[in-house]
């Protein structure tokens, strides 16, 4: 038995998800041992993988990871990870499918041109998503984490894939 990042619950290690909140698990083989790799930090920050586009015979394809639906509706903020480097950070109120279809995406010709070039080179583009904890109330008020948090994110590891870095 382990114990869920998010509440505390008790969780099988063959389960994906926590019987009690619901979160999805996060598994240590997703993640590097290196604190100084993308991974790590994406883990820190409750992050876990959604997904990989890859080399598929000359072209680019994607694959899911379990549990995961391209057409959920959530509010969430992912990151673009190749070779242990943060190349992205977005956040979105579409869910998986706005981070999972940037190979198509030709309004953010930079994204998915870096995909495009990473995967031609052979390279896996994972992508991480963190779903939790995004938004609440303060004092009446309605607050979205979800912004805040990807703008600390940009501005800290300042992505090379991302344009609207503040410094």
């Amino acid at each position: 038995m382990i114990n869920c990042l998010h509440c505390g619950g008790k969780i099988s290690e063959l389960s994906r998800f926590c019987p009690k909140c619901g979160e999805k698990i996060i598994k240590t083989a997703d993640f590097t041992s290196n604190p100084n790799a993308a991974n790590f930090i994406l883990q820190e920050f409750k992050f876990f993988k959604i997904g990989t586009f890859y080399n598929n015979q000359g072209s680019i394809d994607r694959r899911l990871e379990e549990g995961i639906g391209v057409s959920d509706r959530l509010p969430l903020v992912y990151a673009m990870v190749v070779d242990e480097e943060i190349m992205y950070i977005g956040e979105t109120i579409q869910g998986y499918k706005r981070p999972l279809n940037y190979h198509t995406n030709e309004k953010m010709s930079d994204v998915r041109n870096g995909i495009l070039d990473s995967v031609s080179r052979g390279l896996e583009v994972n992508v991480f998503a963190r779903t939790t904890e995004l938004e609440f109330e303060f004092e009446g008020l309605p607050l979205n984490l979800r912004v805040s948090l990807e703008a600390a994110l940009i501005k800290k590891y300042t992505p090379p894939w991302n344009k609207k870095i503040e410094k």
